[in-house]
């Protein structure tokens, strides 16, 4: 059975883009190179980057944490985001339990990691893109926004306004730390949306009837545990 690629790999792939291109498309990000590695590093140190702790710890904890192929990207990553997210929270910073967006009964997408911020002058949801090759457009950002707000509606979060802490480099050499929010991106109609999903659906489906397998990869090694770094 195929897998389903996340929320903001479909969003990427299917709004702004050619319908006429999306099964090639979609086959094509099946058939991508694996990586041993991935950002749950940066993720986790959300909530600790949203505090006080100092950069020189945050950056010290990527470079002992995950697999050693990803150090340097998750470094890169939380670099780039500190500046952004640093001396932020006024309490504890927490993860929602939102870890997936149905768009039909058979198709449920991973989402990335939502995150409750306390701030002085308001609470929000706040989300990282640490992707450096995942600089999505305006309407990609628009779309993002309005599918993880939705995400958090319906698992009982709503009422809050949602940012995005991208550090994703647009010019695809040097990471860009900018702040998109829902209070001030220009929303998509939920209908467009609706749509994008819908090619999503109609492209899988597609390679499903033709047959269509990815060839076997070797199983990643596992990730070594993680050390509580900011337990002392």
């Amino acid at each position: 059975m195929l897998k389903h690629p996340p929320v903001q790999d479909v969003i990427e792939q299917f709004v702004d883009t050619s319908a006429t291109e999306d099964v090639e498309r979609l086959k094509g990000w099946h058939l991508k190179p694996t990586v041993s590695w991935n950002y749950n590093v940066v993720q986790g140190l959300v909530p600790w980057m949203v505090k006080d702790i100092p950069e020189e710890q945050i950056l010290q904890a990527c470079a002992k944490m995950g697999a050693p192929s990803g150090r340097k990207p998750n470094a890169g990553a939380a670099k780039a985001a500190y500046p952004i997210l640093t001396k932020r929270a006024i309490n504890p910073c927490s993860r929602l339990p939102v870890s997936k967006y149905d768009i039909r009964k058979d198709i449920s997408l991973s989402t990335p990691p939502v995150f409750f911020l306390s701030e002085k002058d308001g609470s929000k949801f706040i989300m990282l893109n640490p992707r450096k090759g995942l600089a999505l457009s305006k309407n990609q950002i628009s779309a993002l926004l309005l599918t993880m707000s939705d995400a958090c509606d319906r698992d009982g979060h709503s009422g809050l306004p949602l940012e995005i802490a991208d550090v994703s480099a647009p010019d695809g050499r040097s990471r860009c730390a900018r702040i998109w929010s829902s209070e001030k991106v220009t929303s998509i109609s939920s209908d467009f949306l609706v749509a994008a999903f819908q090619r999503y659906a109609a492209a899988y489906d597609e390679l499903v009837r033709t047959g269509f397998e990815v060839p076997e990869r070797p199983a990643p090694r596992p990730t070594p545990p993680h050390p509580d770094l900011f337990s002392r």
